[in-house]
């Protein structure tokens, strides 16, 4: 009886410490994300700087998130309380693979939480659902001309570049 009562116990204290070490991997796999930036966002915005701040927080923010994050890590964003966390979630989301995560976004179009919008000049306020209509007609819709960013390449100098488009080359003689 003690035996049993003794594994028990072992197997309760082993089930708590690796539940606990699951907790502190998925806490740690966020670390490198600036959530605590994202969560102090007030407004959605697109590449355009917004008023006199000359900020566009939210956007910058996706390109960071885009390049550094997961698909794991982007739907972790859409249970979160804050609705600014959840509107990149699903920015993330359509970015990364539309096709494949259309009825998470199709499921999340009736969220009712209001956020301000800016889009060009001009500030709304819409619900996130209505954000998620937005990323289902076009998932780049805050991108310039509402398209897919061009591909790009470092150059030699560690620049930064558009992709060049191949030139025709005369040759003299």
């Amino acid at each position: 009886m003690k035996s049993k009562t003794c594994c028990c116990v072992v197997l309760l204290i082993f089930g708590c410490f690796t539940s606990a070490l699951g907790q502190g991997i998925k806490l740690e796999a966020l670390s490198s994300l600036p959530i605590s930036k994202l969560r102090s966002v007030a407004v959605l915005s697109d590449y355009e700087l917004v008023g006199w701040s000359g900020k566009h927080e939210f956007f910058q923010l996706s390109k960071e998130f885009l390049r550094a994050g997961t698909e794991r890590d982007f739907k972790r964003f859409l249970s979160d309380r804050n609705p600014v966390v959840r509107a990149m979630g699903l920015l993330c989301l359509a970015q990364t693979d539309f096709n494949k995560h259309f009825l998470t976004l199709l499921s999340h179009t009736k969220d009712e939480e209001e956020v301000s919008l800016t889009h060009g000049c001009v500030i709304s306020r819409i619900t996130v659902g209505e954000f998620a209509n937005r990323l289902l007609a076009n998932p780049y819709f805050l991108e310039p001309e509402g398209k897919k960013p061009a591909a790009r390449v470092i150059g030699r100098a560690g620049w930064i570049t558009q992709h060049p488009e191949p030139q025709d080359q005369q040759v003299r003689e």
